[in-house]
C-alpha cells in the first residue's frame, strides 16, 4: 500500500503524522508526507518521501501574534490564511494523490473530501485534540467565547444552541472551498469546520479517553487511537547531560514550535520567577533572546526534543499545545499551562481536570502569579502522583498501531461506507 499523509501546522501537527508514517513503513507500506516546505528537512531526516503543499506556515512573529489573538485568531487562520488558498492546496495534492492508494489528512487539509471524491480514493481524517469534535456533552473551551464553558452546568442544550450560532457565524469562512467544489462538479459539501473534516472512512481521534472520552454526538466513523508520538532520534549533548546531572530536577519552560514566535514577555517573566523561587531551569527559547545571567543554574537552548528533557523535569511550563501536553503526560511530569490560543485553552482545562496541571490565563501572566502557581505545583505531591499514574497508562497505549490498522482496513474495504 502506498499511503499519502498530509498535514500543515506546527510540530504538534507534524510529529503524530511522522509517528504514524513510521508504523506504516514498519508494516511494509510506502509513505509520502505532504506538508509545508518549512518542514522538508524534518520529513527527509526521517527518510520519508516529501511533497510540498501550500500554505507554507513558516510565519514571522508579527503574523504569529495575529493568529494567537485569543478573540480573532481562529478566524484569521481559517478565513484569512488557509481558506483563500484551498485551490492551491488542491492543485498541489492532486498529482500526489493519484500515485497513492489511500490518503490521510489532518484537520486543516480542507480539500481532502473533494480530492477523495474526484480521485475515488479512500481517505481518513486525523483529529489531534478533543476541542475539534465540538461535543455538546463534553463541550470545549473556545478562545473567542471561553466564558460560555461555564454554562455547561445548565446541560447540553446550551451548547447545542451555541454550536448552531457558531455554525452561522462561520458559514462565510468556507466560501472558497464551496466555490472549488462546485467548479469540480461536486456538491457544496458539509461544513468543513464542524462536519466535512471527519471522513466517513475513519476519523482518527489521536488523543486518549482520559483527555476526551467518545461522546454520542461524535461522528459514527470516529476511532479513538490515543497519542501517536515522534520526537526524532536525537541524543543529549554533553552540555545538556552535565546540566541534568548537576543538581535537582529543573523546571522546563517552552512555548512549543508556534507560540514561541509570539512569546511576548513570557521568558523574562519566567526567568525572574524561577530565580525568586530558587529553582534550576531549562529555557527552550526558539529565536527569543536569552536573559543575561552567569549562573550555572540555567540552561538555554533554541530547541530540544521534549523526550530528552521532560523526563528529567520537576515541572514543565508550557502553552498547552496538544503535542506538548502529550509529551508531559508521557514523561510523568506535572505542568503549568499558560494557553495562548486555539485548542490550548481547552487542553489546559482538560489537563486540570485530569489532575496533572495548573493553568494561568495569559492575561494574568506576571512574576508574582507565576511564582504562586509554580510553588503550588512543585510543593504538592498530588500533581506529580497523577502525572506518574498517567504516564503508566500511556506506556500501554498503542496509538500508532490502532491508527495504522484503521488505515489498512479502509484500504482493504476500498469503498465509502454508507
Amino acid at each position: 500500500m502506498h499511503a499519502l499523509l498530509a498535514t500543515i501546522g506546527s510540530l504538534g501537527d507534524l510529529h503524530p503524522v511522522l509517528g504514524l508514517g513510521m508504523e506504516l513503513r514498519a508494516r511494509g507500506h510506502s509513505v509520502t508526507i505532504a506538508t509545508s516546505e518549512s518542514h522538508r528537512s524534518i520529513v527527509e531526516a526521517a527518510a520519508f518521501s516529501f511533497a510540498p503543499i501550500r500554505p507554507n506556515l513558516s510565519l514571522d512573529p508579527g503574523r504569529t501574534r495575529e493568529l494567537f489573538d485569543q478573540r480573532r485568531g481562529p478566524e484569521r487562520l481559517i478565513r484569512d490564511f488557509v481558506m483563500p488558498i484551498v485551490r492551491e492546496m488542491y492543485e498541489d495534492l492532486l498529482p500526489i494523490v493519484q500515485n497513492a492508494e489511500i490518503f490521510v489528512a489532518s484537520e486543516l487539509i480542507y480539500p481532502a473530501a473533494a480530492i477523495s471524491e474526484k480521485c475515488s480514493i479512500p481517505w481518513l481524517s486525523l483529529i489531534m485534540a478533543p476541542a475539534s469534535f465540538f461535543s455538546i456533552y463534553d463541550p470545549p473551551v473556545l478562545p473567542p467565547v471561553s466564558f460560555l464553558h461555564e454554562l455547561r452546568r445548565l446541560g447540553p442544550w446550551t451548547h447545542l444552541v451555541f454550536n448552531g450560532l457558531f455554525r452561522l457565524a462561520t458559514s462565510s469562512w468556507s466560501r472558497p472551498l464551496r466555490r472549488l467544489r462546485l467548479e469540480l462538479g461536486l456538491s457544496r459539501g458539509l461544513n468543513p469546520i464542524f462536519d466535512a473534516k471527519h471522513s466517513p472512512y475513519g476519523s482518527l481521534a489521536v488523543f486518549p479517553p482520559y483527555l476526551g472520552r467518545p461522546q454520542s454526538d461524535w461522528p459514527k466513523s470516529a476511532i479513538q487511537t490515543g497519542f501517536i508520538f515522534y520526537d526524532g532520534t536525537h541524543q543529549k549533548s554533553e552540555s545538556l547531560r552535565r546540566f541534568l546531572d548537576g543538581g535537582e530536577p529543573p523546571v522546563v519552560f517552552t512555548l512549543g514550535s508556534a507560540a514561541v514566535r509570539a512569546a511576548g514577555d513570557f521568558y523574562q517573566v519566567a526567568f525572574e520567577a524561577v530565580q525568586k523561587i530558587g529553582r534550576r531551569a531549562i529555557f527552550l527559547l526558539g529565536d527569543n533572546v536569552a536573559p543575561r545571567t552567569s549562573s550555572a543554574d540555567f540552561y538555554f537552548a533554541k530547541y530540544l526534543p521534549f523526550s530528552l528533557v521532560f523526563p528529567h523535569a520537576a515541572a514543565v511550563v508550557h502553552q498547552g499545545g496538544i503535542g506538548t501536553c502529550a509529551q508531559t503526560l508521557r514523561a510523568g511530569c506535572p505542568s503549568l499551562v499558560i494557553p495562548f490560543g486555539f485548542d490550548q485553552l481547552d487542553n489546559a482545562y482538560r489537563m486540570r481536570r485530569l489532575g496533572v496541571a495548573r493553568s494561568l490565563p495569559l492575561a494574568r501572566l506576571g512574576v508574582n502569579a507565576m511564582i504562586r502557581e509554580l510553588r503550588t505545583l512543585l510543593l504538592s505531591s498530588d500533581y506529580k502522583m497523577k502525572a506518574f499514574e498517567t504516564s503508566r497508562e500511556i506506556v500501554r497505549e498503542r496509538g500508532a498501531q490502532i491508527a495504522a490498522t484503521a488505515i489498512e482496513r479502509a484500504h482493504e474495504a476500498g469503498h465509502c461506507p454508507k
